[in-house]
């Protein structure tokens, strides 16, 4: 059971929007019906040219634990976490995009586990779904991973994140790359020994098929970028992660029962 003081608990969720209207409401809905009530649900709207606003604000006028926040000039989502971040009074930050859903249990789940073993970064594992909804797979998590076990393979994902404001203060996620939320879980990983999973799905990843290999082919580069740039990590240890983060990714999604045969993919419990 969660039953603490809500100021000493409360977990601020961050959720940028931008031309979100058709899966709004499963977003927010997600978060809402959680049976951990101790949130803070924070919409930062990105300058949406639909419905989005509209909606989100009408569900801050119906539920005073949603606030609406704006950023002019499509500022982008890191930017908008940042805002969100700034805004927000809890002692946990989560994110949860706006295309994306969290189960029922998520957070209960996870500030359990993180309160009983004194762990202050957390991650879950994930189902991947469609546009429609539909699952279309699982990703299983370990039970713990390392500033260099990260570097191998990003096994946090950004809707299943919780980190401790009372360790690390209130933490921006880095603007100078297109990865910011695997820069960011790596900046956290070099002020704490380990980050802990939950291998259990408690979050649904919104899967955009048409663009899953364009953006996959950004990623690679993009990722080679963070390693030297961000990372400042030498040519033979970017090209040691980089191989690495490769082959590993194409196992995870190519070839995955080899991946948990060798241990580069967990399956889910």
């Amino acid at each position: 059971q969660v039953e603490m003081l809500a100021d000493e608990v409360l977990v601020s969720v961050i959720m940028p929007a931008r031309d979100g209207e058709c899966f709004i409401v499963e977003a927010v809905e997600s978060v809402i019906n959680q049976t951990y009530t101790h949130w803070e649900l924070l919409i930062v709207d990105d300058s949406s040219s639909d419905g989005t606003l509209d909606i989100a604000q009408k569900y801050a006028k119906d539920n005073d634990r949603v606030k609406v926040l704006s950023m002019p000039d499509c500022s982008g989502v890191a930017k908008a976490r940042n805002y969100g971040i700034s805004e927000s009074r809890g002692r946990y930050i989560a994110f949860l995009d706006i295309d994306d859903i969290w189960l029922p249990t998520k957070l209960e789940k996870q500030i359990n586990f993180m309160k009983l073993n004194k762990y202050v970064l957390c991650f879950s594992a994930y189902e991947k779904i469609d546009k429609q909804s539909c699952s279309v797979g699982m990703v299983g998590v370990p039970d713990k991973v390392t500033y260099r076990g990260l570097l191998k393979t990003n096994v946090i994902g950004c809707l299943t994140g919780v980190y401790d404001v009372m360790y690390f203060g209130r933490v921006n996620m880095p603007l100078n790359t297109k990865r910011e939320d695997y820069a960011f879980w790596l900046m956290l990983l070099k002020r704490v020994e380990f980050a802990y999973g939950i291998n259990k799905p408690l979050a649904q990843y919104r899967v955009h098929t048409a663009s899953a290999t364009y953006k996959k082919r950004k990623i690679i580069g993009q990722t080679w970028v963070l390693f030297r740039e961000n990372e400042k990590l030498s040519l033979l240890h970017s090209l040691y992660y980089f191989t690495h983060y490769g082959v590993r990714g194409v196992l995870r999604a190519k070839l995955p029962k080899i991946a948990k045969a060798l241990g580069v993919l967990k399956a889910v419990e």
